[in-house]
């Protein structure tokens, strides 16, 4: 599982570390990027550099590392728990749980302007989500993606990606960063890799692993050889060409039908935008989307979620085909209709 998940990167990463969850993915990427972010400052010398069989009294202890920061965006979201929370900015998922874990800042996602101010040498890492899910179904641009890693580079600080929710196939591209042409040092992922069983992980490259030492990290049930089974026949699958053809060109025949459906509403101003990439798609409205989720649910069968008050996310399952996206597109059109009376 491990050899198959490096060979779909393309010889991007190395290393693979597998855990149960999202969350945990990107805890284990936080720490990953703390600890190499202590190695790159001196603050911590290479574990290489330690003569194995040491004593853990014998090990230097971290000193002034200032390289800890770690930039996440604007509209992110990460996970619930404390170091992914932290990363994550909606102030209603972090305000019940202050204080949080010191040493993260935001900036704004596309702003090419801000990342001279925002990355520096004290930057151990920059998370982001090529297309943010809960912040909006909003897509990062390819300029933004290669300006962050053109910083990251100048500042010797690692870029993450999280595709927990727009990685393995969402996109149409297994993974969500590959039409930008962009590597990530470090790339966390969950949620469809088992086929429902609990598995989540992260790539990395060599550089970053080699700075883990064992005890670093750990799981208990992680990389557990049911969930692995199931994950490699779920690759295998979410890979294969004609699979992610069809997610293309269901996207294509969504937005089509969608565009059409929605025409009247985006001349009245009801509809704002539709955006996103593959089968994960954003209709923005100039009002809350409350009332669209539960008219569609009611009266059209299907299940629809937002992403922040006024967006409606578009998410089905990677196996539909036209009819089903019909379904969907009329329950949409029928609520917007109700909506607009």
């Amino acid at each position: 599982m491990a050899q198959r998940l490096i060979e779909t990167s393309g010889g991007s990463f190395d290393r693979v570390f597998l855990c149960n969850s999202g969350c945990e993915a990107n805890e284990a990427a936080l720490k990953f990027s703390r600890k190499y972010g202590a190695v790159a400052s001196g603050a911590l010398p290479h574990p290489s550099h330690t003569p194995a069989g040491t004593p853990p009294a014998a090990v230097p202890e971290v000193v002034n590392n200032r390289k800890h920061k770690i930039v996440a965006f604007e509209r992110s979201f990460h996970g619930r728990t404390m170091g992914a929370l932290s990363a994550t900015h909606k102030a209603a998922y972090r305000a019940p749980f202050s204080p949080l874990v010191p040493g993260f800042v935001f900036g704004r996602l596309n702003d090419l302007g801000g990342l001279q101010q925002l990355i520096d040498d004290d930057t151990a890492a920059v998370i982001v989500e090529p297309v943010q899910g809960e912040g909006g179904v909003t897509p990062c641009t390819g300029e933004f993606l290669r300006a962050l890693r053109h910083a990251c580079n100048q500042h010797q600080a690692l870029l993450v990606f999280d595709e927990i929710q727009c990685g393995l196939a969402r996109t149409g591209h297994l993974w969500a960063h590959e039409p930008f042409g962009v590597e990530a040092d470090v790339l966390t992922f969950a949620k469809p890799i088992a086929g429902g069983l609990p598995m989540g992980g992260v790539l990395l490259k060599s550089r970053v692993a080699e700075c883990l030492k064992p005890g670093d990290h750990g799981t208990t049930f992680g990389g557990g050889p049911l969930a692995s089974r199931a994950a490699l026949v779920t690759l295998e699958l979410l890979s294969s060409y004609s699979f992610l053809a069809n997610v293309r060109n269901t996207s294509r025949y969504l937005v089509e039908q969608l565009t059409r459906a929605t025409e009247k509403h985006r001349s009245s101003g009801l509809v704002k935008e539709l955006r996103g990439l593959g089968l994960l798609m954003g209709l923005e409205l100039t009002v809350p989307v409350a009332p669209v989720i539960e008219h569609a649910r009611e009266h059209g069968k299907v299940l629809f979620i937002n992403a922040g008050e006024n967006v409606l996310r578009i998410c089905p399952p990677l196996i539909i085909g036209e009819r089903e996206v019909d379904q969907a597109v009329d329950a949409i059109a029928g609520a917007l209709d109700s909506l607009a009376k």
